[in-house]
């Protein structure tokens, strides 16, 4: 059986982000590969063409809840991660 780990942050966006990327950074960092690979199935797209669209949706995310994406943009940093790696991630 696998287990979760529970993470409990509070703060601003970034703090929380902050954490959530330190703490989790290797975990994120493998599941971002996943999630490109699986991504690109099917299409003629490799791992650039994958990313050029999550770079393409960032403002998408910005635009929807600023927030949120401040959130995401501090978890991407500390997981050592680009944006648009995070937006693949969140799908």
């Amino acid at each position: 059986m696998r287990h979760l780990t529970r993470l409990i942050a509070t703060g601003t966006p970034e703090e929380v982000g902050h954490l959530h990327g330190s703490t989790f950074s290797e975990a994120i960092r493998t599941y971002a590969d996943v999630r490109i690979r699986l991504s690109a199935e099917g299409t003629e797209l490799d791992r650039r063409g994958i990313l050029e669209i999550g770079e393409r949706m960032l403002e998408a995310h910005h635009s929807y809840d600023p927030e949120l994406f401040d959130e995401m943009i501090a978890m991407a940093r500390a997981a050592g991660i680009s944006p648009a790696e995070a937006v693949i991630v969140g799908g």
